[in-house]
């Protein structure tokens, strides 16, 4: 669940963020398509919670604190705050990033550990705010996990 939050939003400065989130998972190992919804909050330097509403509420918040019960956790909390903070949309030590259209972005991960869950995100921003709107994951085994923001408001 925790490697479908990746990857929110793109701008170069931003103080606060909310939105509303649709999440759909597909995999051959589900039935049909596995629907959640829920609201995401982001406030600047390092406050994160992310909310699914349905089908059941769970609640994951992280205000900066390294995790050291778990790395692969603290590291996704890290390209979530560089990538709201506008960093991670050049290739890193983390990623390769491709521009393939105006605000079309591919990301493929170079560390081992995320290479075991994932093989690409590709990032499609809104034109006019170069926030993020919708989020498309590529995962190992072919699942799919599609999150589509709506409702965003963020102020600078």
């Amino acid at each position: 669940m925790l490697k479908c939050l990746f990857i929110l939003l793109q701008i170069n400065v931003i103080g606060s963020l909310t939105a509303d989130f649709r999440q759909v998972k597909t995999s051959e190992l589900l039935v049909k398509p596995q629907v959640s919804t829920g609201r995401l909050a982001y406030r600047a330097p390092n406050y994160l919670r992310w909310e699914y509403v349905s089908p059941s509420p769970l609640v994951w918040e992280v205000n900066g604190q390294q995790s050291n019960a778990n790395k692969n956790v603290t590291r996704l909390v890290n390209v979530i705050l560089q990538t709201i903070n506008g960093t991670n949309f050049q290739s890193n030590q983390q990623f390769d990033v491709n521009n393939v259209d105006k605000n079309v972005y591919v990301m493929h991960p170079k560390i081992r550990e995320m290479k075991r869950f994932f093989t690409s995100i590709t990032v499609t921003l809104n034109a006019a705010t170069h926030i993020a709107e919708k989020v498309e994951i590529e995962e190992v085994g072919g699942g799919n996990t599609t999150l589509t923001f709506s409702n965003v408001h963020a102020d600078k």
